[in-house]
């Protein structure tokens, strides 16, 4: 692959290509919808009546749209803000940015798959890279990191487990649904200081968007954009999680790979101070951590693994600083490389691009604008809380023999504790064809729950 198929100055396209309509009356729109919703709940009428009332008469319904937001999404009642919906249509997007769309709980995505689909769309990188004396070398070692998974996947070394070796700064495509307060909640996680500028650039872009489609309802009134108003999600990319470092530090053997473990509540201790933290400092990180509340699993996973399960939006996730695990320097190995000849190169052309990573950061990059070098294969932590529903619908779905491999460990190990601690529970957690009546729903089926 050479450096004009990297395209590396080509920027993400970015487009919004629906929201919400009115089928019987066209000028119903995702504003409309919020405001008659919300003014519904005070009024015998029905939303669309009242709307009609107002339209047919000649009313400032722009008047009444600023009125409406101001008094309750600008008093912090959120509710308004979900009585509507958006969907983004992003082309050339790098996987760095997708981590980061994929964290709020109520955004949904269809993003291309890397499982399926061979990677030939290149890299993106960040203006800090492009203009330093860095690019050059960054570009070379992006090509060698595409040459091997070429290479990899030519030798019949399955595409799910060649991407390991590919940088967060391949590109993707991706659909992206959601209501306006969580692309709120998106939107001022992404104005933080440690964001990437490359989610900060394709985030403010979605935004601008949004603002011109429905310019009452993004209108900033303070308290709509108020982070403990909403549902806190992972923060991958936050500088530091002292409450989450403190539990894996206590678990003993967590390094080791695929292992769960079964948290006990004893491990999950929140000081005085770090709620301070959270409620009255707004802590991202630690806003987060006030809803482990139960138990939980910790494992190991890579980010290619991670970025699969954070999109399993039913399980509850609390996920390490990225910088964490750069510092460890740990990755995940495919068992099928590890098993070929590919095993060394492999293990080198990851030790060689964290390095690059370190020489960025020592040149004076960001180090948030460095992470687009980093493989996929680095191995992070991650908090999942699974209900009994997940125990006998998300993880047979993982357990099946079809599921990625990583995943599908993962999803054993936790299925296998469940059953030691409810086995009636356990019985359905790995077999999907014991709860259909017709057996396994799916169109070819692996034979294990035969």
């Amino acid at each position: 692959m050479d450096k004009s198929v990297l395209k590396e100055a080509e920027k993400p396209n970015v487009k919004l290509i629906a929201d919400l309509q009115g089928i019987e009356f066209i000028h119903f729109g995702s504003e409309e919808t919020s405001v008659y919703g919300a003014m519904g709940c005070f009024g015998q009428e029905t939303p669309i009546e009242m709307f009609e009332k107002d339209y047919n008469s000649k009313k400032d319904i722009d008047g009444i749209k600023e009125k409406i937001f101001a008094e309750t999404a600008g008093r912090a009642h959120g509710a308004v803000l979900d009585q509507n919906s958006f969907t983004f249509n992003i082309k050339g997007l790098s996987r760095l940015t997708t981590l980061q769309l994929c964290q709020p709980l109520y955004l949904s995505h269809l993003q291309q798959s890397m499982r399926r689909v061979t990677v030939d769309s290149g890299v993106q990188l960040p203006d800090a890279i492009l203009e330093s004396n860095f690019l050059e070398k960054t570009l070379d070692l992006m090509n060698e990191s595409f040459a091997l998974y070429s290479e990899m996947d030519s030798k019949k070394i399955p595409t799910e487990d060649a991407r390991y070796i590919l940088p967060l700064s391949v590109r993707t495509n991706i659909q992206t649904t959601g209501d306006a307060r969580e692309f709120m909640h998106l939107y001022d996680m992404s104005t933080q200081d440690y964001t990437p500028s490359l989610i900060r650039d394709v985030v403010e872009d979605m935004m601008m968007q949004l603002k011109k489609n429905s310019p009452k309802m993004f209108e900033d009134r303070e308290n709509n954009y108020e982070n403990r108003s909403w549902y806190p999600c992972p923060q991958l990319f936050s500088p530091e999680n002292e409450t989450l470092k403190k539990i894996i530090n206590g678990v003993n053997g967590v390094q080791n790979n695929y292992k769960t473990y079964l948290i006990n509540p004893t491990y999950f201790h929140m000081s005085d101070d770090t709620i301070k933290k959270a409620i009255i400092g707004k802590d991202y990180a630690e806003l987060n951590n006030l809803k482990q509340i139960k138990f939980k699993f910790l494992f190991p996973l890579s980010l290619s693994a991670y970025h699969q399960a954070v999109r399993q939006r039913t399980w509850n996730h609390d996920v390490e600083p990225i910088y964490d695990g750069i510092k460890r320097g740990e990755i995940i190995i495919p068992p099928i490389i590890e098993k070929s000849d590919f095993s060394q190169k492999y293990d080198s052309m990851n030790k060689r691009m964290l390095e690059l990573y370190s020489d960025l950061i020592g040149g004076g990059i960001p180090k948030q604008e460095a992470l687009v070098v980093i493989p996929h294969s680095l191995k992070v932590h991650d908090i999942g809380e699974i209900d009994g529903w997940n125990a006998i619908y998300s993880l047979p779905l993982r357990t099946c023999q079809k599921a990625q491999w990583e995943i599908r460990n993962i999803a054993t190990d936790m299925a296998h504790k469940i059953s030691k601690i409810n086995p009636t529970l356990g019985e359905y957690a790995t077999y999907r064809g014991k709860l259909y009546e017709n057996g396994c729903p799916e169109k070819k089926s692996c034979h294990r729950c035969d």
